[in-house]
């Protein structure tokens, strides 16, 4: 009898401990090596120093202070200070870091960050990249790019750049540029230029150019 019951208690604690949730509402732990979930649907991961968080689906991930987050498909990463955030994020997602080394995706709504040392992104609709100081900005087509400080800005598209002290603006197609102290302005075919003081002024086919105080004016046909 006695041996039944220590069979029996042994199996329970086996039944226990190989249970599995495929769909928690919450998985909280303080320090565990490693934390995998396939939750798809209002689930959270809530971890505060964990060296790994994976999860192919999660609706939110947070964390203070990982090593790394991977994911595939979240609606929202959060963190403070990870090394690394990588995610394919394709609609509607956004990554927010304040201080990263380094934020890759390839097709999301929005960047957003304070001091990176490059933001590289691939979006071509009705996205913006903003960064307050980078040392790089290149994308292909988006709708706008805003910067107070950086030294290059390539756009092959855009439909308008503002910057206040660029060291080099180039475009094939805009409406407008607008510069209040830029050491060249090239561009192929625009609406206007407008620049209080550059050094350079090019365009083979603008409607208007407008300066008060430029060394050059360079145009093949202008009205």
């Amino acid at each position: 009898m006695k041996q039944s019951g220590v069979k029996e208690t042994k199996q329970n604690d086996i039944d226990i401990h190989c249970r599995k949730r495929t769909d928690p509402d919450k998985i909280t732990s303080t320090d565990p090596d490693q934390i995998t979930s396939t939750v798809t649907d209002k689930d959270q991961i809530i971890k505060t120093d964990p060296d790994k968080i994976t999860s192919t689906d999660p609706d939110k991930i947070t964390s203070t202070n990982p090593y790394q987050i991977t994911s595939t498909d979240p609606d929202k990463i959060t963190s403070t200070d990870p090394d690394q955030i990588t995610s394919t994020v394709t609609d509607k997602d956004q990554i927010i870091k304040t201080d990263p080394d380094k934020i890759t995706s390839t097709d999301h709504d929005k960047i957003t960050s304070t001091d990176p040392d490059q933001i590289t992104s691939k979006v071509t609709d009705k996205d913006q990249i903003i960064k307050t100081d980078p040392d790089k900005i290149t994308s292909t087509d988006p709708d706008q790019i805003t910067s107070t400080d950086k030294d290059q800005i390539i756009k092959t598209d855009p439909d308008k750049i503002n910057s206040s002290d660029p060291d080099k603006i180039t475009s094939t197609d805009q409406e407008q540029i607008t510069s209040t102290d830029a050491d060249q302005i090239t561009s192929t075919d625009q609406d206007q230029i407008t620049s209080t003081n550059p050094d350079k002024i090019t365009s083979t086919d603008p409607y208007q150019i407008t300066s008060t105080d430029p060394d050059q004016f360079t145009s093949t046909d202008k009205d």
